[in-house]
C-alpha cells in the first residue's frame, strides 16, 4: 500500500480563507443582533431625574440628623 504525502495546507490561502469566513460570520450575527436591539427613547432623563431627587432627599435627612443631632446634644445627653 502506497500513500501520496499530503502537501502543505498552511503553505495554501485555505486557513486565512477559512479565518476569515469565520470572522465575517461573527460579526454578521453581532451587527444583526444589534439592530434587533430595541431601546425606549429618553428613559435615561427618568433615571437621571430620579436619581437627583435621591440625591436631594439624601441632603435634606443629613441636614435633619445635623440639626436633630445638635438639638439632641443640648437638651439631652442620658438617652445613649
Amino acid at each position: 500500500m502506497e500513500t501520496r504525502e499530503g502537501g502543505d495546507v498552511y503553505a495554501s490561502d485555505e486557513p486565512q480563507a477559512q479565518l476569515q469566513q469565520r470572522v465575517d460570520f461573527c460579526l454578521q450575527i453581532h451587527n444583526e443582533s444589534v439592530k434587533a436591539m430595541r431601546y425606549p427613547l429618553n428613559t435615561h432623563k427618568a433615571e437621571l431625574d430620579s436619581a437627583v431627587a435621591a440625591r436631594e432627599r439624601e441632603r435634606e435627612l443629613a441636614q435633619e440628623i445635623e440639626e436633630g443631632g445638635a438639638d439632641m446634644d443640648e437638651e439631652d445627653d442620658d438617652w445613649v
